[in-house]
């Protein structure tokens, strides 16, 4: 979205009108005209078989053509001018302008165009005699055909190529840069790495080898450094070969935009500044989350988390179970409730929002937010942090300025009243979950600490999911000889083997079921699939784990989930109130066929 410029101030003086016919509430608005859906965006539209285009409604592109576009959907954004786009005749690929005029005949057996810009203006083209090569947004011929193997695009000048079974990089005149080399060429951060049976090595723009060590994979990073792998492991090195980090990482990169290292093992994140030295104490392990802005970094203490500069400086304390960044902001999660922060780390709008997930706001621009709410419907949120619409809207964009919103299938301009009067917003400042949450509670599912605090938005282990399964199923607990190695005296260890004989829990392959690790979207799910009939063979690339979870109405139909997330209390206690009331079985999921990604839980 384009920044809101000047909400208030431009449209203050505009006359009001009439809302009569508008379904939406008009508090606070000062301005609203329906503008027709076809003159928002660009559309192809169909015609005795054959393709064309309108822009705000006017045919700019003929429907002549048998194709437009290379997936039969226009190749730019809504809303954003093309220069070119590709279109087909028959077998045979050009490209026309917006103007719907021929700037490319169609002569070529593919047109690949990408977004033009201030430095890259070529369209790679491959011939019907199988070569690459490139041509300018003229149709000019640049680079000849002669490539058998051609990347997509020119980066920082210079293209991976490859012709007469060996590798070399061009620059934009279609010169060779280095030798012909028999091993595939990838480019890296003003280098390029070249891999065969042996291992990897770096070389520079002209062919000469930088660096040759002895590692299974190898990636240059734009510090003149290297993330190196062996054995499965990650570290670093410069191009002397001198260890910076030793290869005993899970993972390991370089921040570019904020000149820090990330590492990462099993337990803890590592935050190292340019010279390697640590910026804070190792954070408990988050994944790859690196903040928002140039100089922030996410942080994890105490299961929390928190924001703090390059240098270590805290800007929001560890208290909040989740953060997301939107447009300099971010958004939070504290005891169950999104709220806003600004760039500094203070308030925008305190924690009081029952919103699904956090990436279900958007700035407008000035403080303002869209936040998608129940029935996921849009509000918008002024820079005060009020609520000043109800959550009316399908959809809100900022064109030229002025904002656009959809609600019932209509589309509206609409402008704001400089003195805005906050709307009701007490049903959506509610725990989330709460009739689910209460269910469990009144059942003896969950139960709480010693204290008798539920723990919502603190993580849950394996060993406490399979404790709400056992109570939420009635399960037949007795004494059981432990089989893995970590549970003889665990406090679970009878649930965790009666989990083990009903076929929920497999293990690992060291003879443990780590009981108190945090559990994961894809384990809890699989866990709860296995205790509704499904075998690990019913689980496919088709039928994945998340995709039968959805159609079990384990989860909600809208949200992303993050396969290897730590799983919150209060979305566990979700998806066991879903397994008890759903009316899929085990045999409705087996017949169904989806289309997701592929995963088996432990």
């Amino acid at each position: 979205m384009k920044k809101l410029i000047s909400l208030l101030l431009a449209f203050s003086l505009l006359t009001l009108t009439a809302y009569a016919d508008y379904d939406f509430p008009t508090n606070n608005l000062s301005y609203v005209r329906e503008i027709p859906h076809e003159g928002l965006k660009y559309e192809k539209f169909s015609e005795n078989g054959k393709w064309g285009m309108t822009k705000y409604g006017e045919v700019i592109i003929p429907a002549v053509w048998d194709e437009l576009g290379s997936d039969n959907r226009p190749s730019y954004p809504p809303y954003q001018d093309f220069s070119l786009i590709a279109v087909r005749d028959g077998n045979s690929w050009g490209a026309v302008n917006e103007k719907g005029r021929i700037v490319i005949p169609a002569m070529y057996k593919e047109v690949q165009i990408q977004p033009r810009t201030d430095d890259r203006f070529e369209i790679r083209v491959q011939d019907f005699n199988d070569k690459y090569g490139f041509i300018d947004y003229n149709g000019k011929i640049i680079v000849d055909f002669k490539y058998d193997y051609c990347e997509s695009v020119f980066i920082d000048g210079m293209c991976v190529v490859g012709r007469d079974f060996g590798y070399t990089v061009i620059d934009k005149a279609g010169n060779e840069l280095m030798p012909l080399a028999a091993d595939r060429l990838s480019y890296y951060s003003g280098t390029f790495v070249a891999k065969n049976e042996s291992g990897s090595y770096i070389l520079d723009k002209n062919g000469n080898l930088l660096f040759n060590g002895d590692y299974d994979e190898i990636y240059p990073t734009d510090a003149k450094t290297a993330v190196v792998i062996k054995d499965k492991k990650q570290g670093l090195v410069n191009f002397n070969g001198n260890i910076l980090l030793p290869p005993i990482y899970n993972y390991v990169c370089f921040i570019k935009e904020k000149n820090v290292y990330h590492a990462s093992d099993d337990s803890y994140d590592y935050y190292f500044d340019i010279n390697l030295n640590l910026i804070k104490e190792p954070s408990e392990k988050m994944g790859v989350h690196h903040g928002g802005s140039d100089n922030l970094l996410w942080f994890k203490k105490n299961d929390k988390l928190g924001i703090i500069t390059t240098d270590g400086k805290e800007i929001a304390p560890c208290i909040y179970e989740d953060i997301y960044p939107v447009d300099g902001y971010f958004m939070v999660r504290l005891n169950g409730l999104a709220g806003i922060l600004n760039p500094d780390g203070t308030y925008h709008t305190p924690p009081t929002i029952s919103l699904e997930a956090l990436y279900d706001a958007e700035h407008l621009g000035n403080g303002y937010f869209a936040l998608k709410l129940a029935p996921r419907k849009l509000a918008i949120l002024n820079d005060k942090g009020e609520f000043i619409t109800k959550p009316v809207f399908e959809e809100i964009n900022i064109i030229n300025g002025k904002i656009i919103v959809s609600e019932n299938s209509k589309w509206y301009e609409i402008a704001f009243e400089n003195e805005q009067t906050p709307v009701d917003n007490s049903s959506y400042t509610t725990e989330l979950y709460k009739k689910e949450i209460n269910f469990l509670k009144e059942k003896g599912i969950i139960i709480g600490d010693t204290d008798g605090e539920l723990n919502l938005y603190n993580t849950i282990t394996r060993a406490e999911f399979l404790t709400m399964l056992s109570r939420a199923f009635e399960w037949d607990i007795n004494e059981e000889d432990a089989l893995f190695a970590d549970i003889e005296n665990h406090w679970a260890k009878n649930i965790i083997m009666k989990a083990h004989s009903l076929g929920i829990i497999k293990g690992y392959p060291d003879n443990t079921v780590k009981p108190d690790q945090t559990i994961t979207y894809e384990e809890m799910l699989t866990m709860a699939l296995r205790g509704m009939g499904i075998s690990d063979s019913d689980i496919t690339r088709e039928k994945s784990v998340f995709a039968l979870s959805r159609y079990a109405k384990l989860l909600p139909s809208h949200g992303t989930f993050s396969s290897r997330e730590s799983v919150l209390r209060n979305k566990a206690c979700l998806v066991i109130y879903n397994l008890i009331n759903t009316d899929i079985t085990g045999e409705d999921l087996k017949n169904y066929t989806p289309v997701s990604e592929y995963y088996l839980g432990n």
